[in-house]
């Protein structure tokens, strides 16, 4: 036990002590074919300064006379012109196979409407939030309410959840049989 906390304490120190030390790496990180020269020596070699090998570099060689064509002549708008017809019809290859593709996919249809609402539901969710709420409003601003509606809050309170809770349903049957999902 005592040797390897030995052997870490001297491995740590190791590590500690080489940790300002210049990394002399044996091994290419990639291949030396794929290494881009430096523009300082290449300056050098061709007897330019660093300053002109950029400029020589982005300056075209020759420009192809016959792709250069004014913005204002009538073979600039023709361009243009066939350019708009053929996004057009690219638009409209896309609409057909978009509608093409909406006719294979399924669309659910309307949802039935809702039922008509339980009016003693509505009542009960009343007492149980409306109750607590004119408690909790009279005493932020300071109202001393009457024993009668206090009574009533409360009264309306208990009775929404124990009318919630009895009302709730258990689910189907529990026989302990599945029959599984159905469609």
């Amino acid at each position: 036990m005592a040797e390897e906390r030995d052997d870490v304490e001297v491995a740590w120190a190791r590590i500690v002590a080489d940790y300002d030390r210049e990394v002399t790496d044996p091994v290419s990180r990639w291949p030396v074919q794929e290494d881009l020269p430096d523009p300082a020596d290449e300056s050098a070699a061709d007897g330019s300064t660093a300053s002109e090998a950029p400029a020589a570099a982005t300056r075209p060689e020759a420009a192809d006379e016959d792709l250069l064509v004014p913005l204002g002549s009538s073979a600039a708008a023709a361009d243009a012109d066939a350019d708009d017809e053929s996004r057009q019809s690219d638009l409209d290859d896309q609409a057909e196979l978009e509608e093409s593709d909406s006719d294979h996919h399924f669309i659910p249809p309307d949802p039935p409407p809702l039922g008509r609402p339980d009016p003693l539901m509505g009542i009960a969710w009343g007492g149980v939030f409306g109750g607590p709420a004119m408690l909790m409003l009279a005493a932020a601003l300071g109202i001393t309410l009457p024993s009668v509606v206090i009574t009533a809050c409360l009264i309306g309170f208990v009775g929404g959840v124990i009318f919630l809770v009895a009302s709730m349903d258990d689910g189907p049957g529990r026989d302990g049989w599945d029959n599984g999902a159905q469609v």
